[in-house]
């Protein structure tokens, strides 16, 4: 009889971090809509919605995100939780959106296990 192998459990609290996914060939979801480039005023072409794919997870379980943003109209601390499949991955997308052509490369989300 085969027994699944448990891979070592992620301690609540442990923390990762995730850069964001700009290139909408990798991750479509990350397009702006139309109403997102008409909220910013930013061209297609740089305006992104902010998406990760977080791994490395306890599988099938939660976990918070949080960041910093900034856009037109406000910016502000911003969390919000998921779940995460069996393999303890998800790609996520937030509601925000960032200007590809000034944001930093290394910008980055970080997740923490619940």
């Amino acid at each position: 009889m085969l027994q699944a192998t448990v891979g070592p459990r992620v301690a609540v609290g442990t923390e990762k971090s995730f850069p964001i996914i700009t290139d909408i060939d990798e991750a479509p979801e990350a397009r702006c809509t139309q109403q997102d480039v008409d909220d910013t005023g930013w061209p297609p072409s740089v305006c992104r919605r902010l998406v990760i794919d977080a791994s490395g997870f306890n599988p099938d379980s939660t976990v918070q995100c949080g960041y910093r943003y900034s856009e037109p109209g406000g910016g502000s601390w911003h969390e919000e939780s998921f779940t995460v499949d069996s393999d303890g991955a998800a790609r996520h997308r937030f509601p925000h959106r960032v200007d590809v052509g000034h944001v930093s490369p290394s910008y980055s989300i970080t997740c923490t296990q619940q």
